[in-house]
């Protein structure tokens, strides 16, 4: 699939009532991590979409754990983080580049007023909160 023009579209009770509950169990279960995918969704890359990420995932499902994007399937700095994205992988925007999406590009769109402090400061709170939750501060 070409993921610059394949999109899976879904209006909103068809997304509450057939492809959400493995997400909403997961969830329930306590998982860390949810990851986003290369697609559109609705016209949208999965790792951009506003409305599933915050209003979906972290809003109505009350996901605290962070959202990660599928290997290079970050497609933007300020789109993604706004969108609800909190780490992208791998972190260079093509394979060992040394080029990220994040990193220096996310500092210039926080000191451009583009991405708040705020909300970096939740990516972060996100990802340790994860890391301590799953017990990987020991051993």
């Amino acid at each position: 699939m070409n993921r610059k023009t394949g999109s899976s579209d879904a209006d909103q009770r068809t997304l509450h009532e057939v492809y959400l509950w493995p997400f909403a169990r997961s969830v329930e279960a306590g998982v860390g991590s949810i990851m986003c995918s290369y697609n559109r969704l609705n016209g949208t890359f999965a790792c951009e979409d506003d409305y599933t990420m915050n209003t979906v995932l972290k809003g109505e499902l009350g996901f605290k754990g962070f959202v990660q994007s599928d290997w290079a399937a970050t497609m933007s700095t300020t789109p993604s983080v706004n969108a609800g994205l909190d780490m992208t992988m791998p972190g260079d925007i093509t394979f060992e580049s040394g080029d990220s999406y994040f990193g220096p590009n996310l500092t210039k769109a926080v000191n451009d007023h583009e991405v708040k402090e705020e909300r970096v400061t939740d990516m972060a709170t996100r990802i340790v909160a994860a890391w301590y939750k799953m017990g990987q501060d020991k051993g």
